[in-house]
């Protein structure tokens, strides 16, 4: 029997807040000190107690690619990927992912300070003494609980494939990069300040998520940001719907993104090159509300959805997910949805790809670590030793 598994996050909790004390304690004035780190690298003083290490970071392909529509054509532009991320930097021992613009003497930083607080320009509130810009430091939205549902097309052989591993016993690569291309829907690009602010975002963003992949091994995982797909106007995938709002029923109906049926449709526009994209993996990140639709009920609480096993497969290589523009708030989900994409399960659940000898089950859901069913929790942002080592048996099922 053929199987495949398109799983859904699912969310609810509201989270629970990290900053504390007056709103004048969010306001900072960073700066770059002239002392360096250990490694030569520079140090960011955000306020006493955090200051970061930039290292510079690398997740755009040298030949990036940014691809608009005009027309119904898809315009293709080559660009240098180094140049727009030569702005971005990450701190490994705060999970933080930063760009640091300086101009006559004063500096801009964006980005996440660490996995729950991010900063942002604020330059309507007073300059320091010395004309440097405030910043304000804000919570991110920390996603609530996950619930995984599973749609069940007779397309791929998961048991087989899983066996076929088992049988002939693949040695899997030290690393393992994978090219991912995001698609922004005009609802996202909206919300944008600048479109140079879109490109160096998205780099901060999969910087955070390479940074939850760290641990991986055998192999080691990271990704590459090969393309970005700027919907400014429109695209041809996404479905949406008028429906009543679920949190206000009697109040003015809502637009939402319908998710299976846009998933099916992103995957299929993939496939047959309706979106010419290389990418092992493409996303659609949107601004809308993602929703599903069955029996009359409409049910808001998916974030993302992706299929099980999906990376490099050519008629599944896509994904969903929900964002809003400088909030950081797709990390989680799209970490979680890219290793659901890359053959992992819940914590908790069966799983799907294995290996003789490692332990790809029994790890508590209860852990709260990224591929539990609540997020937030205490190792949420790290992943279980069963997930990690699904990830490896699902690479090793992976042509060279």
């Amino acid at each position: 029997m053929l199987w495949l598994y398109v799983l859904v996050v699912v969310l609810s909790a509201s989270l629970g807040l990290t900053l504390s004390g007056p709103t004048a304690e969010r306001v900072v004035y960073p700066r770059l000190l002239q002392a360096r780190g250990a490694n030569g690298e520079k140090l960011l003083h955000i306020r006493n107690g955090l200051t970061l290490h930039l290292e510079k970071t690398s997740v755009l392909a040298a030949n990036f690619i940014l691809t608009t529509f005009e027309g119904g054509n898809q315009i293709h532009t080559a660009m240098n990927g180094k140049d727009l991320e030569r702005n971005v930097y990450r701190d490994r021992n705060q999970a933080a992912a930063i760009s640091v613009e300086e101009q006559d003497g004063t500096l801009e930083v964006r980005g996440a300070l660490s996995p729950k607080l991010r900063i942002a320009p604020s330059p309507l509130k007073a300059r320091s003494e010395d004309g440097q810009i405030a910043h304000e430091i804000f919570e991110i939205e920390q996603r609530g609980d996950f619930r995984s549902d599973y749609i069940v097309p007779p397309s791929l052989k998961v048991q087989e494939r899983a066996i076929l591993y088992r049988r002939q016993h693949t040695r899997n690569p030290a690393n393992f990069t994978v090219e991912v291309a995001i698609m922004i829907d005009k609802f996202l690009y909206r919300e944008f300040k600048n479109d140079s602010h879109i490109v160096p975002y998205l780099a901060m963003t999969l910087t955070l998520i390479n940074l939850r992949y760290d641990d991986t091994h055998n192999p080691h995982i990271q990704f590459l940001l090969t393309q970005v797909f700027m919907e400014k106007n429109g695209d041809q995938v996404s479905v949406t719907m008028y429906e009543p709002d679920v949190q206000k029923p009697i109040g003015p109906r809502k637009l939402y993104m319908h998710s299976e049926v846009t998933l099916s449709r992103l995957a299929k526009a993939v496939e047959s090159g309706v979106l010419n994209t290389n990418a092992d993996m493409v996303i659609l990140v949107t601004g809308l509300d993602l929703a599903d639709k069955k029996g009359g009920v409409v049910k808001n609480s998916v974030l993302g959805v992706a299929y099980l096993g999906a990376v490099c497969s050519v008629g599944l290589r896509a994904a969903l997910a929900e964002d809003h523009a400088y909030t950081f708030s797709t990390v989680g989900v799209t970490a979680h949805e890219l290793a659901h994409a890359l053959g992992s399960v819940h914590d908790g659940d069966h799983p799907r790809y294995t290996t003789p000898g490692k332990q790809v089950s029994g790890c508590s859901a209860r852990d709260e670590y990224t591929m539990a069913p609540v997020a937030g929790g205490k190792n949420f942002g790290k992943f279980s030793i069963c997930s990690l080592n699904q990830l490896s048996s699902f690479a090793g099922t992976l042509s060279q």
